[in-house]
């Protein structure tokens, strides 16, 4: 199955700052999809939405939309 991947949507802007995520979208026709969201690790001081594992090969060829999202530290 082909996925799209779309990067750097910018989700949320507190405090003027963008927060950003990356989606993948298998394209397979079937709309709705169901959506897994991806939580980086990091104890809430490091990381980022980059350190997510090979979402299209785990998740998004199987039908989910996956999203992985950065936040405020």
């Amino acid at each position: 199955m082909t996925v799209e991947f779309i990067p750097d949507v910018v989700y949320a802007t507190p405090n003027g700052r963008s927060l950003l995520l990356d989606l993948y979208l298998p394209n397979d026709g079937k709309r709705p999809l169901p959506v897994i969201i991806w939580l980086h690790g990091g104890g809430w001081r490091f990381g980022d939405r980059r350190l997510a594992p090979d979402l299209k090969r785990y998740f998004a060829d199987c039908g989910f939309a996956m999203v992985s999202i950065d936040y405020r530290l």
